[in-house]
């Protein structure tokens, strides 16, 4: 059975320093981590843009701004609770 949702990003317009991730935080996640650690180190939850499912594989995006230019973000890849790949860009 495949489960596939989209989640939209979050569009409050309030934001707080914490929703932030900077270079060093990034810099910081490794393979293996799971998302309470990522939480842990971060601050703050993200905002998830996608998550699947098939069988007992579980895969999810979380994403965070930046803190540089506008736009910027980095984007972590959980596969089953665990850190399985990152992406930023712009982050300072």
């Amino acid at each position: 059975m495949f489960k596939s949702e989209s989640t939209p990003p979050n569009t409050s317009t309030e934001t707080n320093d914490l929703e932030y991730i900077t270079l060093d935080e990034y810099n910081s996640i490794k393979n293996d981590m799971t998302y309470d650690e990522v939480v842990k180190l971060i601050g703050s939850n993200g905002t998830s843009m996608s998550e699947s499912s098939v069988g007992n594989v579980s895969i999810k995006i979380i994403s965070w701004y930046g803190n540089g230019f506008n736009g910027s973000n980095a984007n972590v890849t959980f596969t089953n609770n665990k850190v399985t790949g990152k992406a930023q860009i712009g982050l300072e």
